[in-house]
């Protein structure tokens, strides 16, 4: 399967061309075509390929690299939550959504996400959303003003969930920011939909009245195909197709490359988090989020551990609540240690500040700020 996306203005469109083995299930592209806030709108074309079209956002990876409040921290996890039951509602399939953070997009303003999902016939395949929420955490930077340990407290509570529930997460959620439940309610009950910005802020009750808003407009999308049955847009002065557009096959590891150079992190800044101090080679690795993660996975933790086998892929989670930290094992291979004496798996433990913490036989001094 590849992907080609394009942005455009205020639409993202992504291209899906299926293998020969995929069978696109027509029951569920028509209930897609319906038109959601939620989904991005397929068209089918042809040579088995759909172009998903939606309204102006950016890859929710991308999104992560600035801030997050605590309100949207707690919508996008509400979100991410409430797609599981309209999914159900909708009489469509789990397994067909593509929980990725390079695949799920956005709107800046309104904090809206937007999902991929592929009407297809396939295999059943265990989607793991809790996992999903988890590798939003792990990724997410955020907002110092005020604390951060919700964060770690609502890792806690994911991780200590016996099962997935939607209806869990949002209770949880609504005691801690009612409005974000109430707004999700409102968006999935009211069947209201507009093309107009000012009425779509005004119903749903999103402060400003930016052109971003991400409803998809029905009549758009029969702009986005020529009679080869290929997906193509309007040429207009300045665009260039080739700008803008990255295709995708199962191996990339990028989507709507980010061009913006880095922000330098500000060392008195720096100073305030506690650290640790890779004993083999002398490495200082700020743990500059409330749940940093450890390990030899390189695209799914926050310090990769090179070099050293022993390691597991997510060997280690490091919890700061306030002026404490705490360790936690995931079910390491070679387990964890502080000052040498093993720590049970998936349970917190406390570290302070001199303590030696070793994954397997990896030694790191750790710290406090």
């Amino acid at each position: 399967m590849k992907i080609k996306v394009k942005k455009k203005r205020d639409r993202i469109l992504v291209k899906v061309k299926f293998s020969s083995t995929d069978q696109i299930s027509q029951r569920e592209l028509n209930i897609l075509s319906r038109g959601s806030r939620d989904f991005l709108l397929p068209k089918k074309l042809r040579h088995k390929a759909i172009l998903f079209s939606g309204k102006q956002g950016v890859p929710l990876n991308r999104f992560l690299k600035t801030p997050l409040t605590r309100y949207e921290f707690y919508f996008i996890m509400a979100q991410i939550a409430d797609i599981t039951r309209k999914i159900e509602s909708n009489e469509l399939f789990l397994h067909n959504i593509i929980l990725d953070l390079r695949y799920v997009f956005i709107n800046q303003t309104t904090k809206e996400l937007q999902f991929l999902y592929l009407p297809i016939l396939s295999n059943h395949v265990c989607v793991d959303v809790r996992g999903f929420m988890e590798s939003v955490i792990y990724a997410a930077t955020f907002d110092q003003n005020g604390g951060t340990d919700y964060v770690a407290q609502f890792a806690d509570f994911l991780r200590n969930m016996p099962q997935f529930s939607s209806d869990v997460i949002c209770d949880y959620i609504q005691k801690r920011e009612k409005n974000i439940v109430n707004r999700i309610g409102r968006g999935s009950q009211s069947g209201f939909f507009t093309d107009k910005p000012a009425d779509y802020y005004s119903h749903y009750g999103v402060p400003g009245g930016s052109e971003d808003t991400c409803l998809l407009q029905n009549e758009e999308t029969t702009l986005l195909s020529d009679d080869s049955g290929e997906a193509t847009l309007p040429n207009e002065q300045g665009y260039s197709d080739s700008e803008e557009t990255v295709l995708l096959d199962d191996e990339a590891t990028t989507l709507l490359q980010d061009n913006d150079a880095p922000q330098k992190e500000n060392p008195a800044q720096e100073n305030r988090y506690p650290y640790l101090i890779r004993v083999s080679a002398n490495e200082k690795i700020s743990l500059c989020k409330p749940v940093f993660r450890l390990g030899k996975e390189k695209d799914s933790v926050d310090y990769f551990v090179y070099g050293n086998n022993a390691v597991s892929r997510a060997h280690a989670d490091i919890v700061t609540r306030g002026s404490r930290c705490f360790v936690i094992d995931c079910n390491s291979t070679n387990k964890t240690y502080i000052n040498d004496r093993e720590i049970p798996p998936k349970i917190e433990t406390e570290i302070h500040d001199g303590d030696i913490l070793k994954l397997a036989n990896e030694a790191f001094e750790f710290h406090l700020s």
